[in-house]
C-alpha cells in the first residue's frame, strides 16, 4: 500500500514512488529507471519539449515586462506547447499501460477455454 505522501510511478510493474510534496495534486510521474527504458526518440522529444517550455517562460517573462507581447498571444503559445507536451506524455503513459495481450487474442483465449 502506498502512503498518501507518495506518488507511484505510472508503470504498474514498477514499485518506485516519489514524495507528493514536490508535485501538485493529481500529477503523475515516471521514475528514472522506467524513463530510461523508453525508446530514445520519445525521451529526446520529452527533453526537447521541457527545454522549449523553460525557454518560452524565460522569453515571455521578459517580453511581458517590456510590454512587447500580449497576454492573448502568450496564452496561444502556451496552449500549443502544452498540447505537444500532453501528446508526448500520452505516448509515454501508453508504453507502460498497454495491454500485454494483443488485441483480439483475449476472445480467442476465452473461446479456446484458456482464459
Amino acid at each position: 500500500m502506498i502512503g498518501s505522501d507518495r506518488i507511484p510511478c505510472i508503470n504498474p510493474r514498477c514499485r518506485r514512488t516519489a514524495s507528493a510534496e514536490k508535485y501538485e495534486a493529481g500529477e503523475q510521474i515516471v521514475c528514472r529507471a522506467c524513463f530510461r527504458s523508453l525508446p530514445q526518440p520519445i525521451r529526446d522529444r520529452y527533453r526537447q519539449l521541457r527545454n522549449r517550455e523553460r525557454r518560452l517562460l524565460r522569453h515571455v517573462e521578459r517580453r511581458v515586462a517590456k510590454g512587447t507581447i500580449t497576454l492573448a498571444k502568450v496564452g496561444r503559445l502556451r496552449a500549443a506547447l502544452f498540447r505537444c507536451m500532453w501528446r508526448n506524455w500520452d505516448d509515454i503513459r501508453r508504453r507502460f499501460t498497454a495491454p500485454e495481450v494483443p488485441v483480439g487474442l483475449e476472445n480467442f483465449l476465452q473461446e479456446a477455454g484458456l482464459a
